[in-house]
């Protein structure tokens, strides 16, 4: 009888990490989108995303710039108008602290001076991830015409603020793909 519940329970385990395993299998990527790979955005943040990360600029006043000690910012390539997947790296200078609040109104007030968006309603919950604070923000809104999903994960912890945001208008709602951005994200301790 032992032998038995010994086998059986291996049987088990050996179903568990099958059923683990096929969990970790990363998403089926639509025409347009690269291999997934792993990108390293500044010292402490890695993020699993399904293409290549292009650098791009980021449009902050004066009065912001003047703050920041380097700032990285990066988007897919070849994601096309329909899926944003969007990560950014601030750290300001010594001496000045992140704000929740001002990060999450810039990202907002950002994407209502885009022509392109309307009827923007977003919500926000504050977070806790990787033991440092954040701030979730989840909405609809339409774009160019379409309607779209936005999730954005904004995290500071002392003078070093990360966001991730994914704008998804795409028609077949590329949810599975958007969460497996999200929950790849990992920030460091120091």
């Amino acid at each position: 009888m032992r032998v038995k519940k010994i086998v059986l329970l291996a049987v088990m385990l050996g179903i568990v990490n099958v059923a683990l395993a096929a969990a970790l299998v990363d998403p089926v990527l639509p025409k347009g989108f690269g291999p997934w790979q792993n990108a390293q955005v500044g010292e402490f943040m890695t993020v699993r995303v399904p293409g290549k990360f292009k650098g791009t600029s980021i449009e902050l006043g004066p009065e912001v710039r003047q703050k920041i000690d380097s700032l990285e910012n990066y988007n897919l390539e070849n994601t096309g108008d329909d899926y944003l997947c969007m990560v950014t790296n601030i750290i300001y200078n010594k001496g000045i602290m992140g704000d929740l609040d001002g990060a999450a109104d810039g990202a907002i007030n950002n994407m209502k001076k885009d022509p392109s968006i309307t009827d923007m309603k977003v919500d926000r919950k504050y977070i806790k991830r990787f033991n440092i604070n954040g701030i979730l923000l989840t909405g609809k809104m339409m774009t160019g015409g379409k309607k779209a999903t936005i999730e954005t994960e904004i995290f500071i912890r002392r003078n070093v603020m990360w966001m991730i945001m994914i704008l998804d208008s795409n028609e077949k709602k590329l949810t599975e793909i958007s969460q497996a951005v999200i929950d790849s994200m990992l920030i460091k301790a120091e």
